[in-house]
C-alpha cells in the first residue's frame, strides 16, 4: 500500500473516530425546533413545581447517556399520534445505548381554575426516537436511570407530572414522525399546580456503531502495517567490535 493511500485512509478513520467520540456534535444533536419550545442547559439542583415556570414556552434539555444492557418500561414505541391509551404502544425497551431528553411545561402560578395550553411544538433529532415516557409513575421510576447527574426531580402529587391524554382543548397529545426522528407535541395544558413532562429516549442509527468499529479496525491495522514497514526499512545494526 502506498504511503499516500495509508495517510488518506488513516485520516478517514481518524475522522470517523473523532465523530463517534464527540456525540454532542455529531450524533446527539438537536437538528431543529419549531413552535413554543426552548432548549436550555441541563438544570442542576432540585427541580420542583414552580421552579421553572412559563406561560409562553415549554422547555427541554439533554438528560443523560446510558450505556450497558437496559430493560425499561416505556409508555410508547414507534411512530404515529398518541392521544389516548388506545393509541399508545407501551412495552419493554431493551437497549445497550440510550440518550435521554426531557420536555417540561409548568405554567406560572398554581391558581385553581386557571388553565394554560401550548400547541404544535416540534423537536427533530439526528438519532432515532426509540421510546417515550409520559406517565407520572413511569417518569418517576426512570428518573434514577435517565435523569441527569446533579439534578433531582422533586414533585408532589398535586403536580400530576405526566400527560393526561385527550383529543379536546385541554387534552395532552403528541405524534412521532414516520422516520422516528421528530416528535411534535400537538397540545399540552396545565391547571393549578399541574406540570406536563415527557421523556424522550434516543438511540444511534445502526450505522453509527458500524462506522466506529470499521474505523477502529482499519486504523489499528494501518498502524501495525506502518510499524512493520519501518522496521524492515531500518538498517541492520552492526555487531560491536571486541
Amino acid at each position: 500500500m502506498r504511503a499516500g493511500m495509508v495517510r488518506t485512509l488513516t485520516g478517514a478513520c481518524a475522522v470517523a473516530l473523532i465523530a463517534f467520540s464527540a456525540p454532542s456534535r455529531a450524533f446527539a444533536g438537536v437538528v431543529s425546533t419549531s413552535g413554543t419550545i426552548t432548549q436550555i442547559t441541563t438544570p442542576s439542583g432540585t427541580l420542583a413545581g414552580g421552579t421553572l415556570e412559563s406561560d409562553a414556552t415549554a422547555y427541554f434539555w439533554f438528560e443523560n447517556t446510558v450505556t450497558g444492557a437496559q430493560s425499561v418500561s416505556v409508555n410508547h414505541r414507534g411512530s404515529g399520534t398518541v392521544n389516548s391509551a388506545g393509541t399508545a404502544n407501551p412495552g419493554t425497551l431493551n437497549a445497550t445505548f440510550v440518550r435521554s431528553y426531557m420536555t417540561h411545561f409548568d405554567k406560572v402560578g398554581s391558581t385553581a381554575g386557571v388553565f394554560v395550553t401550548l400547541s404544535n411544538m416540534s423537536i427533530t433529532f439526528d438519532e432515532e426516537i426509540i421510546g417515550i415516557i409520559f406517565n407520572t409513575t413511569t417518569l418517576g421510576n426512570t428518573d434514577g436511570t435517565y435523569g441527569p447527574s446533579g439534578l433531582t426531580y422533586s414533585y408532589v402529587a398535586a403536580n400530576s407530572r405526566g400527560y393526561e391524554l385527550g383529543t379536546g382543548a385541554t387534552g395532552d397529545r403528541f405524534s412521532i414522525s414516520a422516520d422516528r426522528h421528530t416528535i411534535t407535541i400537538l397540545n399540552i395544558g396545565t391547571a393549578a399546580a399541574g406540570i406536563d413532562e415527557l421523556r424522550i429516549l434516543l438511540n444511534p442509527e445502526p450505522g453509527t456503531f458500524a462506522l466506529s468499529g470499521l474505523g477502529v479496525a482499519l486504523l489499528g491495522g494501518l498502524v501495525v502495517r506502518r510499524r512493520r514497514r519501518r522496521r524492515a526499512a531500518a538498517p541492520a545494526q552492526q555487531p560491536a567490535r571486541a
